[in-house]
Order: structure tokens, then sequence, then C-alpha cells
């Protein structure tokens, strides 16, 4: 910015409107981009195929700026060391002339004081909304009617029942990178979920994404699937995010339960990671005995496999098989023979013998439904265990 009283002087016209100005001056179509590379306001005679180089290539854009984009002039809307966004024309820098030239710094400082100023604005009232929302899935108000009008504040029905959702990336990045990340996540996320639902409501906490979602239609199953297609839809829109998990807390009428419903959620998102270790999409509803097993100690878990499992266990050790591992599969296969043969790469009548060898190993009788229950409860507390242990 050139001087404050440069961007005073836009402060009555819409980022917009000075784009446009700027377009009519400059005589080439314009595109704004805010700090992560999402698009604000483009001429309508911006090529369609430069803007889907630009989201294409988000991350090169993010990481090296204009230096990747040989083909475009990006002129960085930036002001004291805080970065705003590009205004983006689709020419070299060389094929502009000096007027020309002039004339994109000025609409440059001017169109960038009204980024800083909506920011400023944005940024107010999300440090109060935030507040708001954090006293909501935390259970910091005296009662539900309190939250219910103050959500009216924000033009949030909290009197209508609300799945709590919780998106985490499946690997770790740098505090940098995660911070660009959850907000290209967020925005993406509100992007999809608002054409589904009716007003989603998102917040970052830590370096996880929370979302709640208006119950209207929808059912558990419906938002699973939806939940799917986002991370379908995310992986076309943002290639260069990494992969992430999703957990979903159970549907709570009163709006005092939002914070029984995140906690499930933040299990469902960790447990679930048991069976999916990356973009996984648990429903705290579907997570079965996993649900007590996480309360109980490690100890008294690793005491339990010892003395279950541990005839297969030591059988494995000591002549190179892997009937743990078949006896595993056989239970996420629901006890399917031929489902689980097909995961395992051998014959049923194969399958069928090594289950036999397995009772016999465990002295057991699997056709028993207390003896069924009692090993497979066995392989997840192992699964549980393997994931403490990671």
């Amino acid at each position: 910015m050139t001087t404050i009283e440069a961007g005073l002087s836009s402060a009555g016209f819409s980022i917009e409107e000075q784009m446009n100005c700027a377009a009519h001056a400059l005589e080439l179509p314009l595109l704004v981009l805010d700090a992560v590379g999402t698009p604000i306001a483009a001429t309508a005679d911006f090529p369609s195929d430069v803007l889907a180089l630009l989201q294409r290539n988000r991350q090169v854009l993010l990481q090296q700026g204009s230096a990747s984009f040989p083909t475009l002039t990006l002129y960085s809307l930036a002001q004291a060391n805080a970065a705003y966004g590009w205004l983006v024309l689709p020419t070299t820098s060389e094929h502009l002339s000096l007027q020309q030239e002039d004339q994109l710094a000025q609409f440059g400082s001017n169109i960038t004081f009204l980024l800083w100023h909506r920011q400023e604005i944005d940024d107010h009232d999300r440090r109060y909304r935030e507040h708001f929302l954090y006293d909501l899935i935390y259970h910091n108000f005296e009662s539900s009617n309190e939250m219910t009008a103050l959500g009216r504040l924000w033009n949030y029905h909290m009197d209508r029942p609300h799945y709590v959702v919780v998106v985490e990336f499946d690997l770790t990045r740098s505090a940098e990178q995660l911070a660009s990340h959850l907000a290209i996540l967020e925005q993406e996320a509100l992007r999809f979920f608002s054409r589904r639902v009716p007003q989603p409501i998102s917040l970052l906490l830590d370096d996880q994404l929370v979302l709640l979602l208006e119950q209207s239609n929808l059912c558990r199953q419906g938002l699973c699937s939806m939940a799917k297609q986002f991370q379908q839809e995310l992986h076309a829109r943002a290639a260069f995010l990494p992969t992430l998990s999703i957990g979903i807390g159970q549907l709570h009428d009163a709006p005092a339960d939002l914070c029984r419903s995140f906690q499930e959620a933040k299990q469902a998102v960790s447990l679930g990671r048991y069976r999916h270790p990356t973009e996984g999409i648990t429903s705290y509803a579907d997570l079965g005995i996993l649900k007590l097993l996480s309360h109980v100690r490690t100890e008294e878990l690793d005491d339990f496999c010892q003395e279950t499992l541990a005839p297969l266990i030591d059988y494995d050790e000591k002549n190179n098989t892997a009937y743990l591992r078949t006896l595993e599969v056989y239970f996420e296969e629901n006890e399917s023979l031929p489902a689980a043969a097909q995961r395992l790469f051998i014959h049923v009548n194969t399958l069928r013998n090594h289950i036999r060898k397995i009772s016999e190993l465990l002295d057991a009788d699997l056709t028993f439904a207390d003896q069924r229950v009692l090993f497979y409860v066995a392989c997840q507390s192992l699964r549980v265990l393997r994931h403490l242990r990671q």
C-alpha cells in the first residue's frame, strides 16, 4: 500500500467495484484471489482456463507465488508483511505499459486496503463467534435457552437438532502449513455443505475442523454418504491437501447435549483409525465394542490379549504362520468364509482348514456364540493396543 490516504479514498467502493474500475482503466480482464488462493471476484471476461490453472496449482501459488506462472501477472496484495491475496492479469508484465503498471500499483493499493478492512471486520466477528461456539461445544452456558438466544445473533437455530462432525488431517504438518491447509479445508467444507444442509456452522479448534450440521431431513447414513462425497470432491478440487478422516457424533435433541455429541465425534475420528488409519468416516454409533475398550487401561487390555490369544501368537512366532491375522480378517468380514478367503488370497477350503486349526490351538469351538464373542473382543483389543503403541 502506498499511503493510508490512498486506501481511505477507496473505502467507499467494494472490491468488485475497484476491480471493475481497474479492468476498465487497464483494458484487461482481472481476477482477485484471497490469501489462500480462493477467487474473491473476477470480471466477466476473465479467461476460465486461467482460473482453472490457478485453482489446480493452488499449492504452487501458495508456496512459490507468481514465479511459477510466467504467462501471467500476479500483483501481490500485501501490507506490512501481511499477505491478503493477488490481483491477476492474464498477460505477462512485459506487455504492460508504464502507465498500466502505475495504474495497477494504485488499484492494487486500493484493493489491498479493502481486503485489510474486510479482514479486520471478519476477524472481529469471527472472534466473538468462535467464543460462542467454543462455549457451545464445551457447554459453558447456564441453560439451553441462553445458548439458543445467543445463537440468534448469528442467525443460528440452536433449538434445532444438529450433528457434530470433526474433520482431521491424516498427516501432521508444520504449524504454518497446517494453518493454511485448515483455512482451505474450512472454505471447501462450507462451500460443499452449504449446498446440502441449512447454514452449516464451522469452528477451527487446534488441528481439527468442527462442523455443526442441522439435521433437517438428514439421517446418519445419509450424512456418512455425504461425508464420503466431500472427501472425493475435496481431493478433486484441492489434491495438494493431505487426506483426512471424519468422525460423526450422535444426534441429540437438546442444545445442551451438543457438548456430548462433540466428544463423541472426537472419539469417532480417533477410534475410527483402528479400522481405517487414513480417509476413514466413522460414526460414533457404529464403533461398537471399541467404545468400551477405549476406556480400559492399556495394561488390562494387554493382559486380556495375552490370556486369550497367547497360544495363537506363540504358534505364529515359532512356525512362521499367520493364524492370528487369519482370525482377525475372519471377524472383520463378519465370519464370511468367501469374503475372508478373498482378502487373504487363499481358497475357501484352505481357510476352513485354517479356522479348524485355530480352534484347536485356542482350545475353543468357534461355532458357539460366546466363544466367538470372546475372541472377537480379544482381536479388537489387540487392534486398540497396536494403535496406542504406534
